[in-house]
């Protein structure tokens, strides 16, 4: 491995957008100032008022700011009540434990002891902590029932029977004098077994560490997840996996005991699962309701062991799905009920846990407290609650309108079967599930879609178009539920009707101006309805790049700016350079590489290559802001090696860079390749642009060997080797930069200088320097001492100066530009009125689009732009290069896959001699003949380095 290589850093791992970050990218930053009921009010246009149908994730069942509970409040607060007594009695947790007793009772024919607490995961930590007591309890009970094996002695005077011999040798047991040894030892071993616990796939039990343990997220969505994992997960659908999972973990205890004057045995079977937890309806997981049928098996298989069934009815619990709870529809009798969400009334924090009076363990209340739980407020606020859902009637009214969302959706779901997937739920716990489209007429679509960002992006449109609050679940964005409150008006119920149709006519037709304009506080005109065939014909599926043949490469680049944003999707384009600035901005923190296309390329040679570009959704002008801030350049350095990365999974061999990714990288010496070979693709660029200017200047009668020469940016990387190959061929060179690189420029003057008249003395600024200064050791003296003596032996400038203004190109009639500003530094006032040839190599383009005009004596010459052999009609959708063209940097590229190259192209420090190696590779695969495309080209354009 080479040095270089060796000492490359690895790119910081990503820590992941913020929750700010994600919901500004799609216009969901909005502030709720006030509710009431099924509204809420922000401070928008007309301090805009939406229907909230997302209920506070299920938590404000009986709606926002409720006026009986309300009025709680005001009473207790104004009457002093006091919130904070702990360890006295709390008489309104003991009025509030009355209350739900009797309603549990009524629901599930058992009474309950209950644990106060503040949330929903705080439930279930205390659920999966008494269960493990009750595990405990059961261990230690079958423990003592086989004490008298535990405390046998190695060597028993009497025999074992000749049956328990059989049985034991049966299970490996039988050791003759030392059998009871055996005996203890197993037992031991089986009892110390941990507890595990069962949970279902697809469930979501909170946020802290075992409830994230509960929940099954192999895919890490809600964080890693260290430590050792006691759970096992069945599938929601599949009979016969609980006793499988019981099966694994049970085993058998033996007892020793005396019978007809011998040993005999016993075994008791022994189930280390502490307790199945599962949600009824589960709600983060996609609105799955439990198969009754498969709950009642879980019960049965539970009730046979004596292992707690828990329910989780946080969400769904407290009459939203039609009962009180979802397990009275199911048929189950859990031993243990999770309740929380909407038994604060919306307005306060309070869960319970009721664990069936039978199963508690009394002294558990001893073992566990919480400083804000039992306070007298939440328990009185949750007891009129409870009132109120008899009161209102909140069950059926909640069964009522649940039943008329769910036809109203299921009829468009059937208009637009291509779109909607499913309409499931019960009662006011609704989800609608998303079909995955293709977006084959939307790159903005197909880009929110493969970021996994289309959820929030239909919620921002029903937000935004039609004032309808809803969300998709945390892991599931190809969802949106619906959970508003019992008293949810029929008005509410409409505009959500119509907000899904329109939204599912936009999907349909890919409008991306109706889509987004109303998340860019963009007014969109409504569009007319699709006809129901094309409605038919939208595409289930998901993209799929073509075959790889030959080597696989990629090539990675970014937007240049708005322009390039509106080419790569005309939709987003329509909305205006504003909206297109705004959404690169807001999806920068979210940003993530993609593969955009991967097309296959045949050389005249013969030779193949699949080549992959991978877009990164960030501008020039952000990458160049990113080079004067370290975290902004830190952030786009990772998110470059992750493009790598992924370039790396694609099994790609080479990878080039493109635009500020090489600039940001440090010429790519920044970044681990994997193991693949990298390249800038300078070294084509160079090679490719000179032999453009070369053609362009003999097609306007330009003479290079008399020809004054500048070279713009010319201390940078692609710059300086522009200069030191020009200087071979013109009779004066000017360098020109920033102020600040004053010191540079100089020395590489000074070299310059040196080496031409050292290496090429037939060159004409060798045979300038020659015939006046030849005298002059131009190696041996500070470099601005050098061309002082210079200047003053010719009596002017040196053949090669330096210059720190663009003012000084005036006197060239050759220019090459490779500077990495964000736009143009060009303009008319700089360059003379003469015959003027402009080799503009940067991207985007040092050439002012003012030039066409001012300077009609300007021949602006598109560097680094080629013909591709033998494929005329290869292009990269987004990129406004002409069919059959590429830059040459990506061409680069594509000649190390011809070449199936191992080693690293044109990365770090550019080199003459890569220039020239780089070149005769263009040469052996039929790139010869190539000079730049767009060779008459005038000003400035615009190239999106993304699709």
């Amino acid at each position: 491995m080479s040095t270089r290589r060796q000492d490359r850093r690895s790119a910081p791992g990503r820590v992941g957008p913020s929750r700010r970050d994600a919901l500004a990218a799609l216009g969901l930053d909005v502030a709720y100032e006030r509710g009431d009921g099924s509204r809420l009010w922000y401070d928008g246009p007309g301090n805009t008022a939406v229907w909230d149908l997302l209920g506070g994730y299920g938590a404000t069942f009986a709606g926002h700011n409720h006026p009986a509970l309300v009025r709680v409040i005001t009473d207790f607060l104004a009457r002093g009540g006091v919130m904070h007594a702990q360890a006295s009695r709390r008489s309104a947790s003991d009025r509030l434990r009355v209350v739900l007793d009797d309603r549990l009772q009524a629901a599930l024919g058992r009474h309950h002891e209950f644990v106060f607490a503040s949330t929903g995961v705080e439930a279930v930590e205390i659920a999966a902590k008494h269960s493990e007591q009750l595990w405990v309890a059961r261990r230690d009970a079958l423990a003592e029932r086989c004490a008298p094996a535990v405390r046998g002695q190695d060597a028993p005077a009497t025999p074992f029977s000749d049956a328990a011999r059989a049985r034991l040798a049966g299970h490996g047991l039988w050791k003759g004098d030392r059998t009871l040894r055996a005996i203890h030892d197993h037992n031991r071993r089986v009892l110390r077994r941990p507890p595990i616990f069962v949970a279902v796939r697809g469930a979501f039990h909170g946020m802290t560490q075992r409830g994230l343990q509960l929940t099954d997220d192999q895919t890490e969505r809600f964080g890693p997840q260290p430590g050792a994992r006691r759970v096992r997960h069945i599938d929601r659908d599949t009979p016969g996996q609980l006793e499988r999972v019981f099966a694994d973990h049970t085993f058998p205890v033996w007892r020793v005991g005396l019978r007809d004057g011998c040993l005999d045995v016993e075994s008791e079977s022994w189930c280390s699962v502490a307790g199945l937890f599962f949600e009824p309806i589960q709600g983060e997981g996609g609105i799955h309701p439990i198969d009754p049928s498969l709950a009642c098996e879980w019960q049965a298989a539970c009730n046979a062991r004596g292992v707690p069934l828990i329910a989780d009815e946080i969400q769904s619990g407290m009459g939203r799905t039609g009962t009180f709870l979802y397990c009275q529809q199911i048929g189950v009798t859990p031993d243990v009920v999770l309740l929380g969400k909407s038994l604060g009334g919306g307005l306060v924090k309070v869960s319970a846990v009721a664990i069936a009076r039978e199963q508690f363990r009394a002294g558990f209340s001893l073992q566990h407290s919480s400083t804000f739980a039992e306070d007298d407020l939440s328990a009185l606020v949750a007891i009129r609650t409870l009132a109120l859902l008899e009161e209102e009637d909140a069950p059926a009214r909640a069964a009522r309108a649940g039943a008329r969302i769910v036809v109203g959706l299921r009829t468009i779901a059937r208009r637009y079967p291509a779109l909607i997937g499913d309409v499931r739920g019960r009662g006011l716990m609704i989800g609608i599930e998303w079909r995955r489209q293709r977006f084959d007429r939307s790159h903005v679509l197909r880009f929110l879609d493969h970021h996994g960002w289309m959820g929030y992006a239909r919620t921002a449109y029903l937000l935004r178009a039609h004032g309808v609050r809803v969300a998709p679940p945390l892991a599931r964005s190809a969802m949106i539920r619906i959970e508003p409150a019992y008293a949810v008006p029929d008005e509410a119920i409409r505009e959500l009707l119509t907000g899904v149709e329109a939204l599912c006519d936009v999907l349909a037709r890919q409008d991306v101006p109706a889509f987004l304009g109303p998340s860019f506080g963009v007014p969109v005109p409504a569009a007319a309805p699709a006809d129901p065939a094309r409605r038919q014909r939208v595409v289930v599926a998901r993209f799929r790049p073509r075959r790889v043949t030959g080597t696989h490469v990629a090539f990675i680049g970014h937007f240049i700016d708005e322009d390039g944003v509106a080419r790569w999707d005309p939709g987003l384009g329509r909305l205006g350079p504003d909206v297109c600035r705004r959404f690169l901005e807001r999806v920068r923190p979210l940003a993530e590489p993609l593969v955009c296309l991967r097309a296959p390329l045949t050389s005249p040679t013969g030779a193949t290559t699949t080549l992959s570009f991978i877009g990164l959704p960030v501008s020039s002008g952000q990458c160049h802001d990113a080079l004067r801030d370290r975290a902004q350049r830190s952030d786009l350095r990772a998110l470059i090696q992750r493009a790598v990365d992924l370039a790396h999974a694609e099994g790609c061999r080479v990878v080039g860079l493109g635009g500020y990714t090489s600039i940001l990288t440090r010429n790519g010496k920044s970044l681990d390749a994997r193991g693949m070979a990298l390249t800038t693709g300078n070294g084509f660029a160079v090679g490719a642009g000179l032999s453009a200017l070369r053609a362009v200047a003999g097609k306007e009668g330009h003479e290079i060997a008399e020809a004054h020469a500048a070279v713009v940016g010319a201390s940078g990387n692609i710059g300086s080797v522009l200069a030191a190959l020009l200087s071979r061929e013109v009779r004066s060179l000017l360098l020109v930069g920033r102020p600040e690189h004053r010191a540079a420029l100089e020395f590489a003057a000074a070299r310059l200088l040196a080496s031409v008249v050292r290496e090429a003395p037939e060159a004409p600024i060798a045979q300038v320097v020659g015939e006046l200064v030849g005298a002059i050791d131009l190696a041996a003296e500070e470099p601005g001492l050098v061309l002082d003596r210079v200047r003053r032996a010719l009596g002017g400038p040196s053949p090669v100066d330096v210059a720190t203004t663009a003012q000084a190109c005036r006197g060239a009639s050759l220019i090459a530009s490779a500077s990495n500003a964000p736009g143009p530094v060009l303009f008319a006032e700089h360059l003379g009125e003469g015959p003027t040839v402009l080799l503009d190599l940067a991207v985007p383009g040092d050439a002012d689009a003012s030039l066409a005009h001012e300077r009609p004596n300007t021949r602006v010459v598109r560097g680094g732009v080629i013909r591709v052999p033998c494929d005329p009609g290869w292009s990269v959708p987004g990129i406004p290069l002409e069919p059959g063209t590429m830059f040459a940097c990506m061409a680069e590229t594509v000649l190390m896959g011809f070449a199936d190259a191992r080693a690293d192209g044109s990365i770090g420090a550019l080199t003459t001699e890569r220039v020239l190696t780089t070149l005769e590779m263009a040469r052996t695969y039929g790139f010869d003949a190539i000079t730049a495309a767009g060779g008459s080209t005038h000003g400035r354009r615009s190239i999106a380095y993304s699709r």
